[in-house]
């Protein structure tokens, strides 16, 4: 029953984290690689707040925090474009990480930080039934704040600057204002992911947001479809159901990461021969065109 309810748990959590991330990989077409660090921003927020405030107080300023941290790399949209934006977004990622590791005063460095508080509920520590709950309960919500930028007019114009970003331009709309409202939409769905993540394993360090789970957000968008909610949703499934059924599999003996990744590897090698589009994306995977 733990078992269950720890794959409900992170199915529930990696569902927020695709579903903010595919705003920028699949509306906005661009391969970003600084997920992680904002899903790390907002565990060590939470875990640095929760000790002294309350769990809410403290989620919400991990939704504030990744919200900020996502504006600003949006930042990048008005000077870079296509290949240079994403080799931005790896710079920020990369650097984020190390500062992380080196702020052993704030983080605890390469240790982290430990005994992070769960959320309480009528004065008990959250059992992991309720915590799957809420991590249920918030990836609703977030998705379904998703769905709602999926069908607006923001969403469209995203799509139409993905496609033809010059026709956008000639309309007068600003691809890199676009862009960043895109960042800062999806640092605030990947937030508060990243600090329930923290909260369910009461510990992390660098490793929480760091470069592979960036890697492993843009793969999971790609591999489910890119540019639908569904999608997300897909790759969502493949990222966090994958790993575990390796368990009961001849390679469970293999090292678990390296697995995981020659797998990845694979599936999307397949998927660019086969299913350009992805499991069910709307568009082929490509870099964004100019400003």
């Amino acid at each position: 029953m733990n078992y269950l309810l720890y794959l409900v748990t992170i199915f529930a959590l990696a569902a927020m984290q695709t579903a903010g991330w595919s705003l920028v990989v699949g509306l906005c077409g661009i391969p970003a690689l600084n997920g992680g660090l904002l899903v790390g921003v907002g565990a060590y927020v939470y875990a640095l707040l929760a000790t002294t405030l309350t769990p809410a107080v403290a989620l919400g300023s991990a939704i504030a925090a990744g919200l900020v941290a996502g504006w600003l790399t949006g930042l990048l949209a008005y000077r870079l474009s296509s290949e240079w934006l994403v080799l931005g977004t790896l710079a920020i990622q990369l650097a984020g990480t190390t500062i992380i590791a080196n702020l052993d005063g704030v983080t605890g460095g390469l240790y982290g930080i430990t005994a992070i508080p769960r959320p309480s509920f009528s004065g008990r520590v959250m059992t992991n039934a309720n915590f799957a709950l809420l991590a249920l309960a918030a990836a609703v919500v977030a998705l379904g704040v998703v769905r709602l930028w999926y069908t607006s007019p923001f969403a469209r114009a995203l799509r139409a600057g993905r496609d033809t970003p010059a026709d956008v331009v000639h309309l007068g709309r600003s691809l890199s204002e676009m862009r960043r409202a895109a960042f800062a939409c999806a640092g605030a769905v990947l937030a508060p992911a990243g600090a329930l993540a923290a909260a369910h394993a009461t510990y992390i360090d660098p490793s929480t947001g760091d470069l592979s789970v960036s890697i492993a957000l843009v793969a999971a968008v790609v591999l489910g479809g890119s540019g639908r909610l569904s999608g997300a949703l897909a790759g969502a499934a493949v990222i966090t159901l994958l790993p575990e059924l390796l368990r009961f599999s001849p390679l469970a003996a293999a090292p678990a990461a390296a697995v995981q990744q020659a797998i990845f590897g694979v599936l999307l090698v397949a998927c660019i021969r086969w299913k350009p589009n992805g499991l069910l994306g709307e568009h082929s995977y490509g870099f964004v065109g100019a400003r």
